[in-house]
């Protein structure tokens, strides 16, 4: 809350901490007329970078009149408002109505009296501003938690929204490795980045060659900083991966591997299976019909589909169940996937498994 005034008028501005996002919700505020008489003014805003002071827009009222005591005020109790766009780095929709364009301003008031064909400044007040695009930038692959073969990966994502607000975005990746009880939203807010890009311009980042080596076994998590005219607008999720040998694991999958145990909601196991899906689900319902789901993490459309377990059948209590992976199942060499139980209670437990092929374990070791 800001209160600002020259004795005869008090400006109380009451914009919104958050969702700020159109013109009409900059003029929310209180006034308090302590002079005594009806006042005839008209206000001017001037919307200014907060940090290089690059004047962006310019918004004027036509003249209205202000009661005594304390009134309050917004785009419709003004009237008519015409604005000027004044920034050529922004996307501005110059309709009273229009989306703001994401970024950190300064948003300056004032409010002229009128008296004959005196006009003066009677009160002043500015306010900074954090407008945020309706939706940050959207990551794509590699897909959050997934284990991956290359040291070189390709990293996608997509633009926030909407995108035409923006007349020169660019983007800034940056890429940390977890530490031991670390999250992944820790990790990329302490730890110095293996690797860190700015003004990128597409949509898209394979990892150089040239950059630091990433290792088998470790994990790594990777943020998009979408930026507009330099300074920084929206941030991305944080998503992590792991490069893994997949070879080396082959002789293990063939083994009697055991029984993987689904997490419930937000937590997730993982395993490595081939030719059959082992897992352990503690059925503290009733429940006596599956309801599985199964998600190739691997791609960025991420299809999915129902596992046939009818003739499985469901106890309360421990379950230890061996899925024969059918022909039909879609499962392919070295991707990673998401299973999805969902029982009476709308509670998902989820695992998470790299399936691997037999066909393609035993052609390996005959390789070797």
């Amino acid at each position: 809350m800001t209160i600002s005034g020259r004795a005869q008028v008090l400006v109380n501005l009451q914009l919104p901490p958050v969702g700020l996002i159109q013109k009409p919700q900059l003029w929310n505020m209180m006034l308090s007329n302590a002079s005594g008489t009806t006042l005839t003014l008209h206000a001017e805003l001037l919307l200014t970078e907060a940090s290089g002071g690059q004047q962006v827009l310019s918004g004027t009222t036509g003249n209205f009149t202000l009661a005594t005591g304390t009134v309050p005020l917004n785009a419709g109790t003004i009237g008519n408002i015409q604005y000027n766009v004044l920034g050529s780095g922004y996307a501005i929709d110059a309709s009273p109505a229009g989306l703001l364009p994401p970024g950190h301003f300064l948003a300056c008031f004032s409010f002229w009296k009128h008296s004959g064909d005196v006009v003066e400044v009677i009160a002043e007040e500015c306010i900074e501003l954090l407008v945020e695009p309706m939706a940050p930038p959207i990551l794509i692959q590699p897909y959050d938690g997934i284990g991956i073969e290359s040291l070189n990966p390709l990293f996608t994502w997509l633009p926030p929204s909407p995108a035409g607000l923006f007349n020169n975005l660019r983007y800034q990746f940056d890429l940390v490795e977890l530490g031991v009880n670390q999250t992944a939203v820790d990790a990329i807010q302490q730890n110095i980045p293996v690797f860190s890009q700015n003004q990128l311009q597409g949509l898209s980042l394979q990892y150089p060659l040239s950059a630091y080596s990433l290792e088998y076994g470790k994990t790594y998590a990777w943020r998009i900083t979408a930026t507009s005219n330099n300074a920084p607008v929206s941030l991305s999720e944080t998503w992590t991966f792991t490069p893994r040998q997949f070879n080396r694991i082959d002789s293990m999958v063939k083994g009697d591997l055991p029984f993987a145990r689904l997490l419930r909601n937000d937590e997730a196991g993982y395993a490595i299976f081939s030719g059959e899906i082992k897992f352990e689900y503690i059925n503290e319902t009733a429940d006596s019909i599956w309801h599985i789901r199964v998600v190739d993490l691997s791609l960025s459309s991420r299809p999915g589909w129902e596992l046939d377990m009818d003739s499985l059948p469901m106890r309360r209590g421990q379950n230890l169940v061996r899925y024969q992976v059918k022909e039909e199942d879609a499962f392919v060499d070295k991707h990673m996937y998401q299973l999805e139980l969902v029982n009476s209670r709308n509670e998902i437990w989820r695992l998470r498994f790299e399936y691997r092929q037999p066909q393609a374990i035993n052609e390996t070791e005959n390789q070797n």
